[in-house]
C-alpha cells in the first residue's frame, strides 16, 4: 500500500509529543502525591540515644537492637508512609542506615553543615538533641529529601576492610618514622617483628577483599575492568569500588564534582572575587584520582 503523501513528519511526530507530554503530566501528578503523603522523621543520633521527631511529637529511645525495634513499632503505628532523615555521624549513622536497610525501611542521611546552614536560616541559634530532630525533619521535608538507595552488603564490607587497610598502612608508615632513631640490636629485632606482623596484616585484609570480589561476578568484572587501565593497580582499584560506587552511573562532570576536581567559579556582579575551587571534596578518592591524573595527564 502506497503511503499517503498528506502523512508528514509533523503528523507523524505529534501524536508521540502529545502522548509524552500525558505520560510526564501523570507521573509529575504521582510523585507530587506521594511526596505529600509521605511523613519525614528527623532522627538526631548518637552513640547511646535516638531522638525522634514525627508530626510535632518528640519521642527518644536507646540506640540499642531494642530500642530501634521499639522506635519502628512507633513510628509504624502513627504513620504508614514514612521516611527517616537523619545526619552523617561516622560509623554511629553507617550502622543505623544498615539496620533500616536490613528492615527494608525507607532513609536518607543527609549532611550535617546544611542543615545547620538551615537552622541558622530560620533564626535558630539553640542546639540541642531535641530541636536538632525538628531542624532535620524540616529540612529533610522542605528539600523534599528521597530515599537512598540500599548500599550493597559486599561493598559496605569492601569498605571496612579497605578502612582497616589504609588504617594499618598508615600505621606502618608512622612506625618507620618514629622507630629511625634506634639503633641497639635489642630494640631493631622487635621492631622487625611489628612491621613483619603489620604488613602481614596488610596481606591477610588483601587476600580477604580479593576473595569477595572473586565471588561476585559484577565486583569482579568491575575489577578486571579497573585493573585494565594504565596506571590502576589493586590499591587503586579497590578505592574505587569501595569509595566511589558512583562511577559509571553519574556523568563524568557529575563524577568530577563529587570527588572534587572540578572547579566552581566564584563570581558575584560580574566580577571575580577569587580563583575557581571545588567544593566538598571526597580527601581519599581526590588523592587517588589526582595522583593518577599527576601520573597519565594525558587521559
Amino acid at each position: 500500500m502506497a503511503p499517503d503523501s498528506s502523512r508528514t513528519i509533523d503528523w507523524a511526530i505529534t501524536p508521540v509529543i502529545e502522548n509524552e507530554r500525558n505520560m510526564n503530566q501523570n507521573l509529575t501528578k504521582s510523585k507530587a502525591k506521594k511526596t505529600q503523603d509521605t511523613t519525614y522523621v528527623g532522627v538526631d543520633l548518637s552513640s547511646r540515644n535516638l531522638d525522634v521527631y514525627i508530626n510535632g511529637k518528640y519521642i527518644r529511645y536507646n540506640n540499642s537492637e531494642t530500642g530501634r525495634a521499639h522506635m519502628l513499632n512507633k513510628l509504624n503505628s502513627i504513620c504508614n508512609n514514612i521516611l527517616i532523615a537523619y545526619e552523617s555521624t561516622g560509623w554511629v549513622s553507617r550502622n543505623f542506615s544498615m539496620y533500616l536497610d536490613e528492615k527494608r525501611v525507607p532513609h536518607c542521611c543527609l549532611i550535617p553543615c546544611r542543615i545547620r546552614s538551615y537552622a541558622k536560616s530560620q533564626g535558630i541559634k539553640a542546639k540541642n538533641d531535641r530541636l536538632d530532630s525538628r531542624v532535620i525533619a524540616e529540612y529533610a521535608g522542605n528539600i523534599k529529601a528521597s530515599p537512598d538507595k540500599p548500599l550493597n552488603r559486599k561493598i559496605q564490607e569492601l569498605r571496612q576492610l579497605n578502612n582497616l587497610r589504609t588504617l594499618i598502612t598508615k600505621k606502618l608508615k608512622d612506625f618507620k618514622v618514629t622507630t629511625a632513631a634506634y639503633t641497639e640490636e635489642s630494640s631493631l629485632s622487635v621492631i622487625a617483628e611489628i612491621r613483619k606482623h603489620l604488613q602481614e596484616q596488610i596481606r591477610e585484609i588483601g587476600n580477604k577483599m580479593q576473595g569477595i570480589i572473586n565471588e561476585n561476578p559484577l565486583l569482579s568484572e568491575l575489577y578486571a575492568f579497573y585493573l585494565g587501565q594504565s596506571g590502576i593497580g589493586p590499591v587503586i582499584a579497590y578505592n574505587l569500588i569501595c569509595e566511589l560506587p558512583e562511577l559509571g552511573h553519574l556523568s563524568a562532570k557529575k563524577i568530577a564534582s563529587l570527588v572534587g576536581v572540578a572547579p566552581f567559579d566564584c563570581e558575584s556582579g560580574g566580577k571575580k572575587r577569587g580563583p575557581k575551587h571545588t567544593i566538598w571534596p571526597q580527601e581519599d578518592t581526590q588523592f587517588i584520582i589526582h595522583g593518577y591524573v599527576a601520573r597519565h595527564p594525558e587521559r
